[in-house]
């Protein structure tokens, strides 16, 4: 949708909005459920910012979204650095640092159920939607000529993703490298068409973050944040996908 090989989930600010907020009802002394409301609502309020951010631009192209989802994403890790900086440093604060690096230990049942309405609200029209997206990689011209409204089915897309992402993020952190690297994993053995790539993603990307909890709680006397453990496994991944496509591309 973007054009933009480095798109991640936390490309518009949802991740970088959700752990603003769960920060800032972390540093007024909130409970676990308003924590985890809060760094909904945030998330959602980023990507909402950056939307219409980009709508008022003049440049009316998706890299306006981009722009605009950096410049939102941010602003809100600077009022994430301004809360850890005047947090309490004995309690507040190694709170909201083991939030940030994110874990699934603290995940119950009922936070399962607590984020499942937001979820499947976002995974299933995503599902149902997939071919549309194939449509999106091309020109808006040739899309508008098969009679999609580029400009409709992007926003569709983009409200799920936020909803999925911010949900997620609710409840368990912030964890990366997952969503920028397993789907390029998986378009190496799908290709392009979304209509596999999306499903697939989706089931490869929950293995490889159960296997990583797996890990966390395994490999050490206390359980290691997932943040640290997606970004050693993901970086070298990544890595070797950058040398493979520049090779396959010089081919």
């Amino acid at each position: 949708m973007f054009r933009n090989p480095m798109v991640s989930p936390d490309l518009l600010g949802a991740s970088t909005g959700a752990g603003f907020g769960a920060a800032l009802a972390i540093f007024i002394g909130a409970s676990y459920y308003t924590i985890t409301a809060f760094a909904f609502i945030s998330g959602l309020t980023a990507v909402m910012l950056t939307y219409l951010i980009s709508r008022v631009s003049r440049i009316k192209t998706t890299l306006s979204l981009v722009l605009s989802g950096i410049v939102v994403g941010s602003l809100f890790q600077s009022g994430t650095s301004f809360i850890k900086l005047v947090a309490d440093q004995n309690n507040q604060l190694p709170a909201i640092t083991y939030w940030l690096m994110g874990s699934l230990s603290s995940v119950k049942n009922r936070d399962f159920l607590l984020v499942l309405g937001p979820v499947l609200a976002g995974l299933v029209p995503i599902i149902l939607l997939r071919w549309r997206i194939n449509l999106l990689t091309v020109s808006e011209s040739e899309a508008r000529s098969m009679g999609i409204d580029t400009a409709k089915l992007r926003f569709a897309v983009i409200v799920c993703a936020t909803l999925i992402t911010s949900a997620s993020v609710a409840i368990s952190g912030m964890i990366g490298w997952i969503g920028l690297v397993v789907p390029h994993c998986c378009r190496l053995i799908y290709g392009q068409d979304y209509r596999r790539l999306i499903p697939s993603s989706a089931l490869a990307g929950a293995a490889f973050l159960m296997l990583t909890d797996n890990l966390a709680r395994t490999v050490a006397t206390s359980e290691i944040p997932l943040g640290i453990l997606t970004s050693l496994i993901g970086a070298p991944v990544f890595i070797a996908l950058i040398v493979r496509g520049g090779s396959e591309n010089e081919a």
